[in-house]
């Protein structure tokens, strides 16, 4: 069977998949109750030099991680996205980290992606309000 899909509706789909798929890799990875947990996670060996991070504040309530390289954003330019597909593409990636957290009492905000221009990529990470 074959079905038709307009680009909202891929966009749906996908969207609904990689948040899915961050809540399998948020149970797997073990317990976040705390801002901490997520920079430990983020931060292990490997995950940390292929993007760069760097862990900008760690606080017991708010932790904020920064990344100086993004190789899905690089392999996007390189297949030719524009400006604002980059925006749209690394918008629906997050879904993933989104979907990770999304069973523990914390909450991600993304106020600066290198998708869209800015110097890094900021992950703030605090305890849902």
């Amino acid at each position: 069977m074959q079905a038709a899909f307009g680009s909202e509706q891929a966009e749906a789909v996908a969207r609904r998949a990689i948040f899915r798929y961050g809540q399998v890799k948020g149970r797997a990875g073990g317990p976040m109750r705390l801002p901490e947990d997520f920079v430990e996670h983020q931060m292990r060996p490997g995950r940390q030099e292929i993007f760069e991070k760097q862990v900008a504040e760690r606080s017991p309530g708010r932790c904020e991680i920064r990344f100086r390289y993004c190789p899905l954003v690089e392999a996007w330019k390189r297949l030719g996205a524009s400006e604002e597909e980059l925006a749209q593409l690394c918008d629906i990636a997050m879904e993933g980290d989104h979907g990770m957290l999304s069973e523990t009492p914390l909450q991600l905000r993304v106020p600066a992606t290198l998708a869209k221009g800015e110097a890094c990529c900021r992950l703030i990470v605090e305890l849902r309000e």
